[in-house]
């Protein structure tokens, strides 16, 4: 950098062909360089922040776990009956997050169709994407 930069501070021409001075050129690579610390400063409070946070949801996850489990133990007596409502519905939270979403029905029939063929003496100005294998498709016979 330093070498191209002399190039322009030694000839005129060449400082008039790229629009602008060494010393200009010099101030931009100084520029450049103390904003390139401000980034590496910035990506090291920013992982410090995200590393808190996993923390925190960790420990948050953690409390919660002991609560209901602690909570279930104390609503087998009557006298708590109050925890009843408060532990159906986490259990029933529980069970929606644990389901697995329905697949949607494909738009379009799943039939093996054959990928578009392409000579290959002319080039394809578009990727084709390779078909699947017959066999990961097909369902074995019984």
């Amino acid at each position: 950098m330093q070498t191209s930069i002399s190039v322009i501070g030694a000839s005129g021409g060449v400082s008039q062909a790229v629009g602008q001075p060494a010393d200009q050129v010099r101030q931009k690579v100084d520029v450049s360089n103390r904003w390139i610390a401000v980034e590496d400063e910035l990506r090291v409070m920013l992982s410090s922040i995200s590393d808190a946070n996993l923390k925190r949801r960790q420990e948050i996850a953690l409390l919660s776990a002991q609560a209901y489990t602690i909570g279930t133990s104390l609503a087998r007596n009557p006298e708590n009956g109050a925890l009843k409502p408060h532990l159906k519905e986490i259990k029933r939270l529980r069970n929606r997050a644990g389901r697995k979403k329905a697949a949607s029905a494909p738009e379009t029939p799943a039939l093996e169709m054959p990928a578009p063929s392409v000579p290959s003496s002319t080039p394809s100005s578009t990727p084709v994407a390779p078909s699947a294998p017959a066999a990961a498709s097909a369902k074995p016979q019984s």
